[in-house]
């Protein structure tokens, strides 16, 4: 996940004139004829469509001062607020949009992946939770849930939350990655192989995919067909440096056989396994 930098003001302390302009110079600023909330929520869209965070974050804001029972701006906020790396702002954000309507699925959803990033899996399966007693086929939060349960070292738990997810959404790549990870790390090569190789070459996040299908190859001692995977995008030294990495992780499962599962541990930009989440 690639995040840019945004300065904290976009998101904590925006000032807003009273009155203002967007780039495209329509008025949006006429207090005694504000503009609903659907059309400040469309041009905060075009502005981040368009790279321009900060207007998009100024456009959110406003939406929601002058709609403050919508949690529409507050959450679109609180997602770009998310994206850019700003995830204590995020939860802040999505945290007062469920307070507005604790039915919106996706500030729930938000908040609950804004707390995956700042490392907080125990808060954030509360949430997950919540989402799918509001709809039981939610496999976004399946997916959700699956990410945190292995965080939280409860990998078979985890491992059937994916299988939940799939069974409501066969064809989700991100859930397919996760459960194909969590088996591989789990020593459970057989199945980790035959689930990721069925999306290392779709059109959907295939790079990440690719590389844990190496990662399971690697640490089921296939180093052949975990260098002929992981050379299709990564540098020849990348991949000698992987498979030293599975040797190593190899080694240590032979002298510890009762931790069968390995830490999701960032051993580098080429070797780091990797969890996708929506």
């Amino acid at each position: 996940m690639r995040f840019r930098s945004l300065a904290f003001s976009a998101f904590a302390a925006l000032a807003l004139s009273a009155c203002s302009f967007n780039d495209t110079g329509l008025f949006i600023g006429d207090a005694k004829n504000p503009p609903n909330s659907g059309a400040l929520m469309r041009m905060a869209k075009q502005a981040e469509a368009s790279g321009r965070d900060e207007n998009a974050a100024a456009l959110y804001r406003q939406a929601h001062e002058l709609h403050p029972f919508d949690s529409g701006p507050l959450t679109g906020w609180g997602f770009l607020a998310n994206r850019v790396g700003a995830h204590d702002q995020a939860v802040d954000i999505f945290t007062k949009a469920v307070s507005v309507d604790e039915t919106d699925a996706d500030a729930r959803r938000g908040l609950a992946n804004a707390l995956v990033n700042l490392d907080r899996p125990q808060e954030a399966l509360a949430h997950y939770e919540a989402l799918l007693d509001l709809d039981p086929e939610d496999f976004r939060a399946w997916n959700g849930k699956g990410v945190v349960l292995d965080l939280l070292g409860e990998h078979l738990a985890a491992q059937e939350a994916y299988r939940e997810g799939l069974a409501a959404a066969p064809d989700s790549p991100s859930l397919a990655n996760n459960l194909g990870l969590s088996l591989a790390l789990d020593g459970q090569f057989d199945e980790a192989i035959e689930t990721l190789n069925r999306i290392a070459s779709g059109d959907v996040d295939s790079i990440t995919a690719r590389q844990n299908l190496a990662l399971a190859y690697g640490l089921a001692g296939r180093d052949d067909d975990a260098a002929r995977v992981a050379s299709r995008d990564l540098a020849p030294r990348h991949v000698s440096g992987n498979l030293e990495y599975y040797r190593a992780a190899r080694a240590s499962r032979r002298s510890s056989p009762g931790a069968e599962h390995l830490e999701m541990e960032t051993m580098g930009p080429a070797t780091v396994p990797r969890v996708t989440i929506e």
